[in-house]
């Protein structure tokens, strides 16, 4: 394959990426909706539904991620790409799945305490109940860290930023 081809080849992948944000926009408003409609208890829907929902998510991350790949490899610096595009980089990083690490690595910790210390049975129930207040806290963080996630891939991406 020479030079040429590739190039060629490139661009075209360039143009049907560029084709395809806008209807991966429309997609990310109708789950950025679903998500808030959700949340504020205007919709509800089952386990199968929200697994739908973070697939069509993930879609759209992909989509974002090749992108920027493609950004990424047509800017002449590291520096200028950084400088440039900063917000979409933000915009595909997985908040919501980091906050889900740390909240699994918690209560592995916190299980881990408890069946360490071994404390009277009072002490255990009110550690139980902090936890589980927390729990549903970050539950309710966690949805809200999408939401925000992904209205900032909806800004980041809804913004030409090609020079």
């Amino acid at each position: 394959m020479t030079r040429k081809q590739e190039i060629t080849w490139y661009e075209e992948f360039g143009l049907i990426i560029h084709k395809i944000i806008p209807y991966a926009l429309i997609l990310l408003t109708f789950v950025i909706s679903l998500e808030l409609a959700h949340t504020f208890h205007y919709v509800e829907y089952g386990h199968a539904f929200e697994t739908w929902l973070h697939m069509m998510d993930y879609i759209i991350i992909g989509i974002f991620v090749l992108d920027l790949i493609y950004i990424a490899r047509r800017c002449e610096t590291k520096m200028y790409f950084f400088k440039n595009y900063w917000l979409d980089i933000l915009a595909v990083f997985p908040f919501a799945l980091m906050l889900n690490v740390v909240n699994e690595f918690t209560k592995i910790l916190y299980f881990t305490r408890q069946a360490k210390i071994g404390q009277s049975l009072l002490h255990e129930s009110l550690e139980v109940r902090k936890g589980v207040s927390v729990a549903a806290r970050s539950g309710q963080a966690g949805r809200w860290i999408r939401i925000i996630a992904r209205s900032l891939r909806l800004v980041s991406k809804g913004v030409s930023r090609e020079k």
